[in-house]
């Protein structure tokens, strides 16, 4: 069994050292994470029946290179990465029963997002990408079961400016 920090992918860990976090823990309830400056990165976090569900929103062109082609992703200016990690209370691997996410803008216009799962090594995550029109504030509501019979929902919002 390995800590529980050293579970998370190298971008996750990037997030987290550039952002301001907000941690919800609930079970069938809804959290919301606070908008956060355009340079740094958004999170939230759900823990239901011992699985956590972390979400984080920032700018690709911010990853580090190697991140980005350990994602599959490339660096661009005005586009957003939704990164979504379920782990269980040793921080390994969980698989959610449903995960779903949408994202909304200024304009008000929601639109379902596309998961993609993607591994790196022994993790599995989920990621969507995002155009950004800058300025913006994207929202993303996340809803999963992580477990039988508990359905956790959560929104997390980030501003973007023009660089």
């Amino acid at each position: 069994m390995h800590a529980f920090p050293l579970r998370f992918p190298i971008a996750l860990g990037f997030a987290l050292a550039l952002a301001g976090c907000s941690h919800d823990t609930f079970s069938s309830t809804a959290a919301t994470a606070t908008t956060t400056p355009g340079d740094a990165a958004s999170d939230a976090t759900a823990t239901s029946n011992g699985i956590t569900l972390r979400a984080n929103v920032m700018e690709t062109q911010d990853l580090q290179e190697s991140v980005a082609r350990g994602y599959g992703i490339a660096r661009e200016p005005n586009q957003a990465l939704l990164l979504l990690t379920v782990r269980d209370a040793d921080g390994d691997n969980a698989t959610p029963v449903s995960l779903q996410a949408t994202v909304s803008d200024l304009k008000g216009g929601e639109r379902p997002l596309q998961l993609r799962e993607i591994r790196i090594g022994e993790f599995v995550d989920h990621i969507a990408l995002v155009p950004v029109a800058a300025p913006d504030t994207l929202t993303f509501g996340i809803r999963a079961q992580l477990a039988p019979g508990s359905t956790s929902a959560m929104r997390v919002s980030r501003d973007f400016y023009p660089r």
